[in-house]
């Protein structure tokens, strides 16, 4: 998948692979087979769903890839990548069994674990209350090692109950995100606000729906 998408480093074809991606599992039995799979026909959904969110997560780096390098190097001065062996489906998984193992699953209702992540917001937003402005810029450089560590455990559990709260409300957070991506892409046109802080109904047209004009 990685070298097909190479050959096809522009968004117009990406979007033809997406489409492509979409057909029955025997029109993939070419492409499968390179991957050393036999029997395309017994793969799961998922197999698929995860497929096309690679491709739609690539076409998103490669239509935001020089806005988004130039910003990295400019505010942090830092361009190493995160790491890509962690996923939101790790996470979900983790969780889940984390909390089945301590038999807390009858707590998780959604409306619970949404209170709780709101408290663990409540602690991440402390790390930043009173500080001045010049010790807040991106990168956050005159952070101690401990204080950075510290701010990684809270955005942590912020992360998690979110993924959790996610998988007790049947909604995949990856499709979702990746969804919410796209839209933003459209109601944010890089070529109309660049630069701008405005909400989109400032430049867009007046015949949006209400579902449009909801907040981003």
């Amino acid at each position: 998948l990685a070298e097909l998408l190479e050959e096809n480093d522009t968004p117009e074809s990406m979007h033809k692979i997406l489409d492509w991606y979409g057909t029955s599992l025997e029109e993939d039995e070419e492409i499968l087979s390179t991957m050393g799979i036999a029997n395309p026909a017994s793969l799961p959904i998922r197999f698929r769903m995860e497929r096309k969110r690679t491709i739609r997560a690539w076409i998103a780096a490669v239509e935001e890839r020089g806005s988004q390098e130039e910003s990295v190097d400019s505010k942090t001065g830092d361009t190493d990548d995160w790491d890509h062996t962690v996923s939101l489906e790790q996470l979900r998984a983790l969780q889940a069994k984390f909390s089945k193992d301590r038999d807390w699953d009858r707590h998780h209702i959604p409306r619970n674990v949404l209170l709780a992540m709101m408290g663990e917001v409540g602690e991440l937003s402390e790390l930043f209350q009173w500080k001045q402005d010049s010790e807040c810029r991106p990168g956050l450089p005159s952070w101690t090692a401990a204080e950075k560590e510290h701010l990684g455990e809270e955005l942590s559990d912020v992360l998690l109950y979110l993924v959790r709260l996610s998988d007790m409300c049947g909604v995949d957070l990856g499709e979702a995100a990746l969804r919410k991506i796209e839209k933003n892409c459209l109601k944010y046109p890089a070529d109309r606000v660049k630069g701008s802080s405005d909400k989109y109904t400032v430049y867009t047209d007046s015949n949006l729906t209400d579902e449009d004009n909801t907040e981003h």
